[in-house]
């Protein structure tokens, strides 16, 4: 007999690719659990970027929260809290929730072509403003987008949330490792993403056509919140249950974008201890490489930030070294106070007179 007929039907087995969405269950937060925000940025829950102008949408602190819904097997959730709140939203005013997508992991979508396949995307939403939402899923390449509204109609309550999109067969999605496609919700619109006409199938993007129908403000009043969790994008007509998979395959997903010297409970620049340290070079040697891999191969070339392991600061180290010389892909000390960086997508070298120690981040984002 197969195992599958003899395991309990709830019991969800991890068959991995199913789901086209990284850290859909929030569960990886390599930056930190908790994030102010001003303006748009990966930050809390890993993969997961908001989007909004400097200012006028008010200010947000996002946060990997352990709100789930019950019996879900999800132990974590994104939650985006209004701090300082815009009860008038001016032109240039938006504030979304989305995750970006990798162009070539969507090549099997079939988009530009007759055989353009749908989609379904699923996700449980929580919030204490109810109303009509919008949900939208972008195309980078061809500057296309569909949008679907879904409503909240009870407070402060876990929703299951169903929608399906339509392939797009004119919209192609390029072949790279670029900036492909992008879903989300928009948790507000100013009036010059509201004056259009809902896009409820594939057309090209004007910003007037985003939100149309949107009817909620999420920052007209401080302290409004959404919860967001069991996040699913998949091939298909059907949402099927979310796709569990080991916490270790999804770190390893997003450590394709996003990676760190510390240790994985360390918020880069907020602690100041040896865990995780990188001993460069020992003093009694006079000069030398040592070389560092990535966990995983990064999607491109990584912004790599040096963090000093004495004071946290960026672009600082911690003990003398030596101006080294090196080749595209190698982080550049230039003193003992400051260095410039730079990283190729599987790794990196250092080159030093004497040793130094710090931390790093290497960022290849979307």
């Amino acid at each position: 007999m197969a195992l599958s007929k003899i395991l309990p039907a709830s019991q969800e087995q991890y068959v991995g690719a199913r789901n086209l969405i990284i850290n859909g269950n929030m569960a990886c937060s390599q930056r930190g659990t908790q994030s102010a925000h001003t303006q748009g940025q990966y930050e809390a829950c890993d993969r997961f970027l908001t989007e909004m102008p400097n200012q006028k949408a008010g200010t947000w602190q996002s946060e990997q929260t352990s709100d789930v819904p019950s019996g879900e097997g999800f132990s974590n959730s994104i939650k985006m809290t209004c701090t300082s709140n815009k009860s008038t939203l001016e032109a240039g005013s938006y504030l979304t929730l989305a995750q970006r997508l990798e162009a070539q992991d969507l090549q099997h979508l079939s988009f530009g072509s007759s055989s353009a396949k749908k989609t379904t995307f699923s996700f449980w939403v929580k919030s204490n403003k109810t109303g009509t939402y919008v949900c939208y899923f972008y195309l980078q390449d061809d500057i296309r987008i569909m949008c679907q509204t879904f409503t909240i109609d009870t407070t402060d309550t876990w929703k299951n949330i169903t929608i399906e999109f339509d392939g797009d067969t004119t919209g192609v999605i390029d072949n790279d490792n670029g900036y492909g496609a992008q879903i989300g919700l928009v948790l507000l619109a100013g009036t010059d993403r509201t004056s259009g006409t809902q896009n409820n199938g594939w057309a090209s993007y004007t910003a007037a056509d985003l939100a149309p129908s949107q009817t909620v403000n999420l920052a007209d009043t401080d302290n409004n919140y959404i919860y967001w969790t069991g996040v699913q994008l998949e091939v298909g007509e059907v949402a099927t249950p979310f796709e569990h998979e080991p916490f270790a395959v999804t770190l390893q997903k997003c450590q394709r974008y996003y990676t760190k010297s510390y240790n994985y409970s360390d918020a880069p620049a907020t602690v100041t201890s040896v865990g995780s340290i990188y001993k460069v070079m020992d003093a009694t040697i006079s000069y030398g490489t040592e070389n560092f891999t990535f966990p995983v191969k990064m999607r491109a070339t990584p912004t790599i930030t040096l963090y000093a392991t004495d004071t946290g600061n960026t672009g600082k180290l911690s003990t003398n070294a030596g101006g080294g010389g090196t080749t595209e892909g190698d982080i550049i000390v230039a003193n003992s106070s400051e260095a410039g960086a730079a990283g190729q997508s599987n790794g990196y070298s250092v080159s030093v007179t004497g040793y130094m120690r710090f931390h790093f981040q290497a960022v290849s984002e979307l």
